[in-house]
């Protein structure tokens, strides 16, 4: 064979062996892509709530004992606030599932925009939301609640107004567990049903009254 022949040939063997590399290092950074917006897409899934958007109640119970132990160990106060959407269940019955899910939607966009950038906003289950407010006590926290409600009450709903009843419970010297202010928020929750609705009542006061 020609010299020169056998030059070209290796030439266009050499150039074709770089193309397929070329393309297969294409093809693997495309993989690698694919991989991260999966593991991106799986981080997503496993900490917010796919309806609304929010954080979820794993990304709560982990963020609460985070702060409960920080709170504690600094000194620092801290405060949880429950919301519950007044007469969900009425709503979801009169106009259908699809407004009860954008109620939800919609007061989640609200409560998000209603608190600062340390707050954690979380979907706590069914109609129920919980706020985590760092560096709150439960004076400033119903000092939030009330822009919370006066900002509910001014959006408008389409079908029918909307209203939430909340508790809040802050970070007291009897506090043992974290658990133990969402379950005094809880209550005072409650109480603010029992109490007419469209309300936020602080523990503190709800303790004074049991005494």
């Amino acid at each position: 064979m020609d010299p020169k022949d056998e030059i070209a040939r290796l030439r266009q063997q050499l150039d074709q062996a770089l193309n397929d590399a070329v393309a297969r290092e294409a093809e693997l950074q495309r993989y690698h892509q694919q991989l991260e917006a999966a593991n991106a897409q799986l981080q997503e899934l496993a900490t917010t709530d796919p309806l609304t958007g929010v954080a979820n109640r794993r990304v709560f119970d982990a963020r609460l004992n985070s702060e409960f132990a920080h709170a504690r160990r600094y000194g620092r106060s801290m405060s949880v606030m429950m919301l519950d959407v007044d007469n969900f269940k009425q709503r979801n019955d009169r106009y259908g599932h699809d407004e009860g899910d954008s109620t939800l939607k919609r007061l989640a966009i609200l409560l998000a925009r209603g608190v600062r950038e340390a707050d954690l906003v979380v979907r706590y289950g069914g109609e129920e939301f919980v706020l985590l407010l760092p560096e709150t006590d439960e004076r400033q926290a119903l000092m939030m609640s009330n822009r919370i409600l006066a900002m509910v009450r001014g959006h408008e709903w389409g079908r029918e107004q909307v209203t939430v009843s909340g508790g809040i419970a802050d970070l007291q010297p009897s506090v043992v567990r974290p658990h133990e202010m969402v379950t005094r928020a809880d209550k005072a929750l409650y109480v603010a049903k029992r109490a007419g609705k469209d309300r936020i009542i602080g523990w503190t006061g709800i303790a004074k009254a049991e005494k």
